[in-house]
């Protein structure tokens, strides 16, 4: 068939859609270089779904039907009532030139769609990063929050215990000191009962002793004043005698009472003019002196009485 300078229209039905993407995508992926359909792999990153999607679109948008067609494998279309065949589709080829420019054209706006969706995806990438980069940042923050807590109660519960431990250190120091005023206050009664009991033992002993001391006393002064009246006798006696043998009979003679114990003039003898009284007998006994009688006030050096000292004068 000659070519009249116009495109015809390739029979819908000689063309499956698995076909012309397989076409489209050799077109695309390898500008016209034979491509063995058997081993074909989809672009890298890219699914079939996706990548049939996207020979779709090209092919509605960029690939004119007619440029298909002569691309197109020629095959015997499909009979009509089963009795005939179709007749072949006439195929225009390209100029190398057409061609070319053509697949040039289909690159750059495959590599332009290809730059912008990298972009996109840059871009999608970029956000994805700064939304990462705000959730760390609030994370982070969430972290130093809660960190700030906890210090915070930490700081507070060390300061608690310090607290309970100051109280109860003061408690130790309390109870301490009430153990230490009780032992005191035990200790100050126990000397103050001993000192009651020394005091008490004291006064019955100086009871005794002065007890002791007044009857030592009493028997002294007995003995002693009746030691002093027969001194007193005798020295009367003798001077009685000396008297007599001076006086030749001239003084009259002393008789000794016995009823008094004491010395009585006889009927004939005569007054003494001296004035000294006579020895009261019941004095000396009852251990009342008479006039003439000094007692002794002073004390031992041991604190007890002195013995009292009894002075009788006797004159006739």
């Amino acid at each position: 068939m000659a070519d009249n300078g116009t495109t015809k229209k390739a029979a819908a039905s000689a063309w499956t859609d698995e076909d012309k993407i397989n076409l489209l995508t050799r077109l695309l992926c390898h500008q016209g270089t034979s491509v063995n359909w058997t081993n074909f792999k989809e672009p890298e990153g890219r699914s079939i779904r996706s990548t049939k999607e996207l020979v779709a679109k090209l092919k509605k948008q960029y690939v004119g039907e007619g440029d298909v067609a002569a691309a197109a494998p020629s095959t015997p279309a499909k009979p009509t009532n089963g009795t005939t065949t179709a007749t072949p589709t006439p195929k225009k080829k390209l100029t190398p030139e057409e061609k070319a420019a053509k697949d040039k054209e289909i690159a750059e706006k495959a590599a332009k769609k290809e730059a912008e969706k990298a972009e996109r995806d840059a871009a999608k990438a970029q956000k994805d990063a700064e939304k990462a980069e705000k959730e760390a940042e609030k994370k982070r923050k969430d972290e130093e929050k809660l960190t700030k807590i906890r210090e915070k109660e930490d700081a507070k519960a060390a300061k608690e215990q310090e607290k309970l431990e100051k109280e109860q250190k003061k408690k130790d120091r309390e109870a301490a000191k009430a153990l230490k005023d009780e032992q005191k206050r035990v200790k100050e009664e126990a000397n103050a009962a001993k000192e009651a009991e020394k005091n008490a033992a004291s006064a019955d002993d100086s009871e005794k002793g002065d007890a002791k001391v007044a009857n030592g006393a009493k028997g002294s002064t007995g003995d002693k004043a009746e030691k002093v009246v027969k001194t007193v006798k005798k020295e009367d006696a003798e001077k009685v005698e000396n008297t007599r043998s001076k006086s030749k009979s001239k003084t009259p003679a002393v008789a000794v009472d016995a009823e008094t114990n004491g010395l009585v003039p006889s009927k004939d003898a005569k007054r003494s003019k001296s004035k000294t009284p006579a020895v009261d007998a019941d004095a000396l006994e009852g251990l009342a002196p008479s006039k003439t009688v000094k007692r002794s006030k002073s004390k031992t050096p041991g604190g007890e009485p002195e013995k009292k000292k009894t002075k009788v004068t006797v004159e006739i």
